[in-house]
């Protein structure tokens, strides 16, 4: 999924385009210059601050799930979350991209829509319908194709 916009021509508007099921504001991660939001929970975090520390990467104790699932992305690649065992729906914006990531067994659930030339995600297919006032449809193509 492509951002429509550069990240630096970004602007508060524009984010977080995560849409939270409780309809508060989302938190907001951010790291070597990436954000990223969604619904985070580790399972194994000490193994990860290892992980991280090991290879030079230092995080305060009380570091946040989201962020460190940012920052294996940010230090490994999409390799990175093969390292995470917990639950998560995540989006990060990086440069022009928006990348959405499950947790490995698809605990949580994750749902995109295009609506008012944005994209936007949620783990929440309701929060999502609030979102489009009534302009939801069912893409029958995508029916037939799953």
């Amino acid at each position: 999924m492509r951002c429509e916009r550069p990240i630096a021509e970004l602007t508060d508007d524009d984010l977080p385009f995560w849409v939270a099921p409780d309809g508060q504001a989302p938190t907001v991660f951010q790291a070597n210059g990436l954000l990223a939001t969604g619904s985070v929970r580790l399972f194994n975090r000490c193994t990860l601050v290892e992980r991280l520390q090991c290879d030079g990467v230092t995080l305060p104790e009380e570091t946040a799930d989201g962020d460190m699932l940012l920052h294996l992305y940010v230090r490994y690649g999409i390799h990175g979350f093969a390292f995470a065992n917990g639950m998560f729906a995540f989006a990060i914006l990086d440069g022009d991209d928006v990348l959405l990531v499950r947790d490995h067994v698809g605990t949580r659930t994750l749902f995109y829509t295009y609506f008012r030339q944005r994209w936007f995600a949620s783990s929440s297919l309701r929060a999502l319908r609030s979102l489009l006032d009534g302009h939801a449809r069912l893409n029958v193509n995508a029916v037939v194709h799953f």
